[in-house]
């Protein structure tokens, strides 16, 4: 298993003579397959919060877009971890993780305009995923093939999306539980060529 050294504005390091071994402070060793943040504390143990995503205002394109995330979930069970863009539970965008799939759907008006998912290998390994929505071209892309698509459903949502949340589209369960290694979100439907750059591990 890989060690991670994570440095904070809190490190500093002196190498002594030179000789005689290197002095260092503030420095975080994690053994496990991916860096976390830095958490100072003063000699007791702390509890990492959930990461939230507070404040962001994106300019959400309501008629197209693209939503990418690099994810991996805690673990495979029948949880809905969602990422959506809403702007409530009759109209939003979202990509979710659950039981050995990434899954999208498209809510317009109350009614489902596009949905699919796809089963991946080990949930619990990171995956680029980008869904793109436009009225009659939806598509899933994971790590860099084109895996689903629907060529029917319309876009032209009765309510501007203007929410980015890590939950339901109301905000309020389903939170995503999960590691998370970027989060993009782009104002346009993305060309087959941008999504397999985009996703290709």
């Amino acid at each position: 298993m890989a060690v991670y050294i994570g440095l904070s504005e809190y490190s500093s390091y002196y190498a002594g003579n030179g000789t005689s071994g290197l002095y260092m402070f503030g420095l975080q060793l994690e053994e496990q397959s991916y860096a976390t943040s830095y958490i100072p504390t003063d000699g007791a143990s702390a509890t990492r919060n959930q990461e939230v995503c507070k404040d962001a205002t994106p300019v959400i394109n309501s008629e197209e877009g693209t939503l990418y995330a690099e994810i991996s979930a805690l673990d495979n069970d029948t949880t809905n971890n969602r990422i959506t863009l809403s702007y409530d539970n009759q109209n939003y965008v979202r990509i979710a993780v659950t039981n050995s799939q990434i899954s999208f759907a498209v809510f317009n008006n109350g009614t489902y305009q596009a949905q699919g998912n796809y089963i991946v290998s080990d949930i619990t390994d990171f995956n680029k995923v980008a869904f793109k929505y436009k009225e009659n071209d939806f598509a899933l892309w994971i790590n860099g093939v084109e895996v689903r698509t629907n060529t029917s459903g319309l876009t032209s949502f009765s309510s501007p999306l203007d929410h980015l949340n890590f939950s339901n589209a109301n905000g309020n369960n389903q939170f995503f539980k999960g590691n998370t290694e970027g989060l993009k979100y782009y104002p346009k439907a993305l060309a087959d060529v941008q999504l397999e750059d985009l996703t290709t591990i």
